[in-house]
């Protein structure tokens, strides 16, 4: 089914959704350093936040999501039933990685957070294509999982 310019306001929610959702994923690692990273994570730690906040405030992501045109979303595939897929998949996995975080099994957490790393990096490469955002998280992801001990 083609995208639909009557159901571009559903299209902007999800993908902001998905991207909010995303958002507190990262948030919930950083406020977890220590325990993912060990004693070495001052490095990590400022990199995690500056990412974080320079992409609230530079990049104003919701703000491009919102104002951005249809076919900016059809490039991307977030449309559709590849839009729910991509939903379904982005919200399970950051589900489940603050299942394992909560949970504190360090053991189990680099299987779910090397899994998380696969399904956000194309999200976040699909926001960097469609509207020229996300590409600072996609390289602290990077970082982050380069950085497991």
């Amino acid at each position: 089914m083609p995208a639909r310019e009557n159901n571009l306001s559903e299209y902007k929610h999800d993908v902001s959704f998905m991207l909010r959702d995303t958002l507190e994923s990262f948030q919930l690692i950083s406020d977890n350093l220590s325990t993912i990273f060990g004693s070495n994570i001052i490095s990590i730690k400022r990199a995690v936040d500056e990412t974080l906040k320079d992409f609230d405030e530079v990049e104003r992501p919701f703000e491009v999501i919102q104002n951005s045109s249809l076919s900016e979303f059809q490039r991307a595939g977030f449309y559709g039933a590849q839009l729910r897929l991509k939903r379904d998949l982005v919200s399970n996995a950051n589900e489940r990685l603050r299942a394992t975080l909560s949970s504190i099994d360090i053991s189990i957490f680099r299987p779910v957070f090397i899994k998380w790393v696969d399904i956000i990096n194309n999200f976040l490469g699909s926001l960097s294509s469609a509207f020229g955002i996300a590409e600072a998280l996609k390289e602290l992801k990077d970082c982050l999982r380069d950085s497991l001990p």
